[in-house]
């Protein structure tokens, strides 16, 4: 059984490599995205300017070791 501290170390772990992965990549880095993680189930929230650039985040999130699922809490600014 896995114990609730070391499930928060991962969640912690793999909320701080998305971070990593969002801020090294150009097309997104300037964008304030908020990750949250809970049992390997990651949360992007925040506002971008265009879809590509929800779908960037949403699949460099995805290619992080622990991600088991991505919710796309991203919106899109209006023109």
């Amino acid at each position: 059984m896995t114990s609730v501290r070391s499930t928060l170390r991962k969640d912690a772990e793999v909320t701080r490599q998305i971070r990593i992965a969002l801020l090294q990549d150009a097309g997104v880095s300037r964008f304030d995205i908020d990750v949250i993680t809970l049992t390997g189930r990651t949360s992007l929230i925040g506002v971008v300017d265009h879809r590509h650039q929800a779908d960037r985040a949403l699949e460099l999130a995805s290619a992080v070791d622990g991600v088991r699922a991505v919710r796309d809490e991203l919106s899109v600014k209006p023109d």
